[in-house]
């Protein structure tokens, strides 16, 4: 009994989700790469001086990545649909799940679906992290 408490009180630790967000905004200096659904990944190239990383432990913001996610796994359009399309400048990271969106935070793709949400809180939160 006294492991089973044990090994339960470690899993509950290891396993707690974080509140944390990396935000990574491209802010490109030359039109030379536009991140699309092709090229992800140059969010995430080490040596991409592009890309302005932003990590942030916010419960509110964190409830909004998963708000997001939620809409676009419900309301989204497959990406088979619509594969080629957006040219995104944010990739909001928290553990294993990314969701990506355009310069204005309204399209955004998540896993197999792209879809439309309006975000006022991280507007605002982006906009306060630029300053």
């Amino acid at each position: 009994m006294k492991n089973l408490i044990i090994i339960s009180a470690f899993f509950l630790v290891c396993c707690k989700s974080t509140n944390r967000i990396s935000i990574y905004n491209y802010d490109a200096k030359t039109n030379e790469h536009l991140i699309t659904p092709n090229n992800l990944s140059l969010f995430f190239e080490k040596d991409n001086k592009d890309v302005i990383i932003f990590d942030v432990n916010d419960k509110v913001i964190l409830n909004e990545f998963d708000n997001i996610k939620e809409s676009i796994h419900l309301k989204g359009i497959s990406n088979e649909t619509i594969n080629k399309l957006g040219i995104f400048y944010f990739a909001f990271v928290n553990e294993a799940d990314t969701i990506y969106a355009d310069y204005e935070l309204h399209y955004w793709r998540y896993k197999n679906k792209s879809g439309f949400y309006k975000s006022k809180i991280l507007e605002e939160k982006i906009a306060s992290l630029k300053q």
